[in-house]
C-alpha cells in the first residue's frame, strides 16, 4: 500500500540547489515527523496559555515561523524549498498540508501525538 501524498503545484517555481521546483508534495506523516510536529507543537501550546481556542484552533495565535516550519515537516522536497516560495504557494501548499497535519494538530488537547488511525487506501 503506497503512503498518501498530494501535489500542490506552484504558480511561482523555485529553485533551491540548483534544481528547479514547479510542485511540492505533501506526504503522510510518519514517526520522525510526528516528533518534530509535537516539538512545535510544545511551542505553539506554552505560547497560547491561557488563550480561548476553539476545537478547530480558531484563535490560535501561531508565528510565521512556526507556520513554516510545520509545513517543512510535512513535505517531500528538502525545507529550503518552502523558505524560497511565494506567500501566494505558502497559502495553497497549508490548504494542501492541512488534512496531512491533522493526525497530529488533533491530539494538542492530550499533549501528544499518536499518530492517527491508520486507514485504507
Amino acid at each position: 500500500m503506497a503512503w498518501e501524498t498530494e501535489d500542490c503545484p506552484l504558480d511561482y517555481p523555485v529553485k533551491v540547489g540548483g534544481e528547479e521546483y514547479t510542485k511540492v508534495t505533501v506526504r503522510a506523516l510518519n514517526g520522525r515527523a510526528m516528533i518534530a510536529m509535537d516539538k512545535v507543537l510544545d511551542a505553539i501550546k506554552k505560547q497560547n496559555v491561557g488563550q480561548d481556542i476553539g476545537e478547530d484552533g480558531e484563535g490560535m495565535v501561531l508565528s510565521a515561523e512556526q507556520a513554516m516550519e510545520t509545513l517543512k515537516i510535512v513535505i517531500v522536497e528538502p525545507g529550503e524549498v518552502v523558505d524560497e516560495m511565494h506567500h501566494k504557494d505558502i497559502e495553497k501548499l497549508q490548504a494542501v498540508a492541512g488534512p496531512f497535519l491533522e493526525p497530529a494538530l488533533g491530539s494538542t488537547e492530550d499533549g501528544g501525538s499518536d499518530g492517527g488511525e491508520k486507514t485504507e487506501t
